[in-house]
């Protein structure tokens, strides 16, 4: 396709470096060193001044190439008259020879390919410089400085001829939506009538972003936008694309997002590969984590989970229910566990009655009295009888069973009073003491009260179970012992609900079941689970120790004597 189209006329030489003359044709090439069918304006000098050269009105035939390198030439007024070619190129050099009017009335019937490369031309120029006229089948405008911005009538007579437009490396970032109106980022209106037979487009390497709303044209063949600013394709434009008919498209170098948007742009990378010529240079522009390595991945060879590790439904699914049944199973926790607390020693009573299977393996506690020979001893007032012995039948005979030492029963005639009480609470691994009004002013309450309270202190561990029964007095006519353990410690009152409950869980917890015939009484027990002397019991209290006779004899006195005080009071004030 060598039909030479040629076409210019007269320029204007600015910034004077030498006096300005007039110059034909055959000086301009000398100096310059122009060869045949090339006319190279300043080609080897870096300044000079040619004004206006008539002999260039006809002497452009056959000329096809005409170069501007290394000219810093203010061209104004570089006219064409006559041009014979079918195409015509202008280069420009380093210094951007600053083009204003190239064509001025001249017939442009025969121009077929127009390209300027390396030029600088304002936006102003363009309906001056470029020729839309049929039957222009071919622009290039590549590199051009200053273009600034494509104003809307740049296009505005594009020849319904066009079939190529090269619009690369001119920094473009929007194309409007009536085609290059403002900056050149978006194209919107390539669809219109004029565009109809426009088969190749090539945009690379110029600021494009946005590629909503695309229209193409429907005949394009070809569609290049490697080089530009794309962080997102959109499901639009993937769907124009692949309806377009032996369409041909180049997208590679562009900056594109890497997150759980790019699937889809891999899916259709994937589907489309045939017409994406290179799909292999389409790359992530955040660098991915591949085995440990940051690298710029290729979006078509990239895994899904790396692109997007949560980008899997199900798994989001899964873990919204997860969550979601976490968050429900920890309020009822912690609904259950402040009720459990508040409530804490009837539900614990309750299991341990009623699921004892279930007691055993979530509460099991090791028993660190097993040497002691009675589970309780149960201390009352004779006018308290009927209560104290339902309570030793409900302990004895039902299950869990329980033995309970009393004082009819189970303590040694001829014994001191003071020595049985001390020796029981020795012997059992919990007091129970059945408080009434009527036991308060007891005398003996005072002496095993503070026989239990004594022995609770020395083994550091809470052997009392305090039962209240009925009314009592005022707590300030109370011993103050006793005011303590009431205003601290949780007590039973007789018939509460859940009273037999509570009571067998505040006593030792058994691993094995005592046989309901298993009597309590010391002639029915081997000699090793009598009632144990008290020097073997104050042996054992101390590890094995020798205690003095002297200082076991003290004890007893003690007990014996704040009993007889007690009892000569009670006697004088009856008197």
């Amino acid at each position: 396709m060598e039909n030479l189209l040629l076409f210019f006329v007269l320029f204007l030489l600015m910034f004077p470096c030498i006096p300005s003359q007039q110059c034909s044709l055959r000086d301009v090439c000398h100096i310059c060193g122009g060869e045949e069918n090339d006319l190279s304006i300043c080609k080897h000098t870096k300044e000079c001044s040619v004004s206006f050269c008539d002999d260039l009105e006809n002497g452009l035939k056959g000329w096809k190439y005409i170069c501007l390198d290394s000219c810093n030439t203010y061209l104004e007024l570089f006219q064409v008259k006559y041009v014979a070619d079918e195409s015509v190129t202008f280069e420009c050099g380093e210094y951007e020879p600053y083009l204003k009017s190239v064509f001025h009335q001249v017939n442009l019937s025969r121009i077929k390919a127009f390209s300027f490369k390396n030029c600088s031309i304002p936006s102003t120029s363009y309906s001056d410089i470029i020729p839309y006229q049929e039957p222009v089948e071919h622009i290039k405008i590549e590199s051009v400085r200053d273009n600034g911005t494509f104003r809307s009538e740049m296009f505005g007579n594009i020849s319904s001829m066009l079939k190529n437009l090269i619009l690369s490396g001119n920094n473009i970032d929007v194309l409007p939506e009536t085609m290059f109106r403002n900056s050149l980022s978006d194209i919107n209106d390539l669809n219109q009538e004029n565009w109809e037979n426009l088969t190749e487009l090539y945009l690379d390497q110029n600021q494009i972003q946005n590629l909503y709303n695309w229209q193409l044209p429907v005949n394009l063949k070809n569609l290049s936008l490697t080089g530009n600013n794309i962080s997102y394709v959109p499901h639009s434009f993937m769907n124009s694309i692949s309806n377009h008919k032996k369409l041909q498209i180049s997208m590679g170098s562009n900056p594109l997002n890497c997150n759980c948007s790019a699937n889809e742009l891999k899916k259709w990378l994937a589907e489309q590969s045939h017409i994406i010529t290179d799909v292999k240079e389409i790359t992530c522009a955040n660098h991915v984590s591949i085995n440990g390595t940051l690298v710029r991945s290729i979006i078509l060879t990239t895994p899904d989970n790396i692109l997007c590790p949560g980008d899997d439904s199900p798994y989001k699914l899964h873990l919204i229910f997860v969550t979601v049944t976490c968050v429900i199973l920890a309020c009822l926790l912690v609904l259950v566990s402040a009720l459990y607390y508040r409530n804490k020693q009837t539900v614990i009573a309750y299991v341990y009655i009623h699921m004892h299977q279930v007691f055993t393996c979530f509460f099991s506690e090791e028993d660190l009295d097993e040497d002691k020979m009675f589970d309780a001893f149960l201390s009352y007032s004779t006018s308290d009888r009927d209560i104290a012995l339902l309570i030793r039948e409900e302990l004895e005979d039902k299950d869990p069973h329980f033995r309970v030492c009393i004082h009819e029963r189970n303590w040694i005639a001829g014994n001191p009073i003071s020595w049985n009480i001390f020796n029981s609470v020795q012997n059992s691994k919990r007091t129970i003491l059945l408080i009434s009004k009527e036991f308060l002013e007891s005398m003996w309450f005072q002496v095993e009260f503070h026989t239990a309270y004594y022995q609770m202190l020395e083994d550091k561990i809470d052997r009392l179970i305090i039962i209240v029964k009925g009314q009592l007095p005022p707590k300030e006519t109370m011993d103050k012992n006793l005011q303590y353990l009431l205003t601290t410690k949780t007590y039973l009152l007789w018939e509460e609900k859940w009273f037999w409950e509570k009571l067998k869980y505040a006593l030792p917890h058994k691993r094995h079941q005592l046989v309901p015939n298993d009597v309590l009484a010391l002639k029915d027990r081997p000699a090793s689970e009598k009632i144990k002397p008290i020097e073997t019991q104050i042996a054992i209290l101390s590890n094995g120790e020798t205690k003095s006779r002297e200082k076991l004899q003290e004890v007893i006195q003690n007990h014996t004597n704040s009993t007889m005080n007690l009892v000569n009071k009670d006697s004088s004030k009856k008197k």
